[in-house]
């Protein structure tokens, strides 16, 4: 379908979106042929579809799957053909290739999302084969490797002073995305309430820089950081976190986790990569603080805290930490970090928008 622009600016994702669901409705005038081979459907529908509704990077991913596993045997074959022995029969052909059971069930996911589409909206069929199969899973997860509650101040006192102090407080005391920090600017908390909007993802793509929208409508939220995160925010206007090279540009989320991985291994900290803070912010707030006698948050309050669409995403990943809320996560993080008191166990508020 190509980009769209819209009074001289380029669309946003969710106008291409409902730009495409025009041209398949009322331009096209009716659906795909539904005698459309597979490999034409994911060259000239599936995937601008896909272009115009997902992250570039995983419009990527799925294209180099679809390519690498599924085009070559699918490709010539009619989209109403494929059935879920043919499916099935993938996945073993795959299998005795050597393919690991990650790639195997990334695969299937990927095609099951692509015979879902040619069912609703664009109407190929009227049944999605992988509908009448078990889905192929991924080993449960390996268990977390999260820091304790010493070991997560000991982080943040080596940073203490750094220019990615910030970054390192969001993830470990709320758990904020490395792509949701870097999109941070000085202007963005809300300080009367002492919240921050997460509302965009800075990510790096083969075009350069890009900003995203949230995933998903939980992900897009309120957090309450702790008061010392807040306390000495920078003020002003423009990146949080400005880039060395390019005057007025934004921090490469790269180049944050670069240097948080070299400051913590020099601090002779336990390293454990960026991208796993925020499962010890969250293992923390579940777990609470029990030298306090404060017991951890719900899982639902998590789930609205770390943005995750959906409950049994929070459960699987910190099902063994569950516990009953009682002190609003801000409260209990400044009291985790700060050594400072909190307020009597009592209701908590719920975080976020609704989805």
């Amino acid at each position: 379908m190509g980009s769209v622009s819209l009074g001289g600016r380029q669309a946003s994702p969710r106008e291409q979106a409902k730009a495409l669901k025009h041209k398949l409705h009322a331009d096209a005038g009716r659906p795909p042929d539904v005698d459309i081979t597979y490999a034409a459907y994911i060259r000239d529908w599936y995937l601008p579809h896909a272009r115009a509704t997902v992250r570039v990077n995983t419009v990527a991913d799925y294209e180099s799957t679809l390519n690498a596993h599924v085009l070559g045997v699918f490709g010539p074959l009619k989209v109403a053909a494929i059935t879920s022995a043919t499916i099935d029969r993938l996945m073993t052909n795959m299998t005795e290739a050597g393919c690991s059971v990650y790639v195997r069930a990334k695969t299937y996911r990927i095609v099951r999302a692509t015979l879902r589409h040619a069912l609703k909206p664009f109407r190929i069929i009227t049944h999605a084969p992988t509908d009448d199969m078990d889905p192929v899973r991924q080993p449960t997860r390996h268990e977390l490797d999260t820091y304790s509650a010493a070991e997560s101040r000991a982080v943040l006192a080596a940073f203490a002073g750094h220019r990615y102090e910030k970054a390192v407080q969001l993830a470990l005391t709320v758990g904020m995305r490395r792509s949701e920090i870097c999109a941070l600017d000085k202007q963005t908390p809300n300080f009367a309430q002492g919240t921050i909007p997460i509302r965009r993802g800075l990510h790096a793509t083969k075009g350069g820089l890009r900003f995203e929208a949230p995933k998903s409508p939980r992900s897009r939220r309120v957090v309450r950081p702790p008061a010392f995160v807040m306390e000495d925010w920078p003020r002003g206007f423009g990146p949080l976190f400005p880039s060395s090279r390019i005057a007025g540009g934004y921090t490469r989320p790269e180049t944050i986790r670069k240097e948080c991985e070299r400051v913590i291994r020099e601090a002779g900290v336990r390293f454990i990569p960026f991208r796993d803070w925020r499962h010890s912010a969250a293992t923390l707030m579940l777990t609470g603080i029990p030298e306090l006698g404060i017991p951890g948050l719900s899982m639902e309050e998590v789930r609205d805290i770390l943005g995750h669409e959906d409950l049994s995403t929070t459960e699987e990943f910190y099902d063994n930490t569950k516990r009953s809320a009682s002190v609003p996560g801000a409260e209990m993080m400044q009291a985790l970090h700060r050594g400072l008191s909190v307020p009597a166990p009592g209701r908590v508020r719920k975080r976020g928008p609704k989805a």
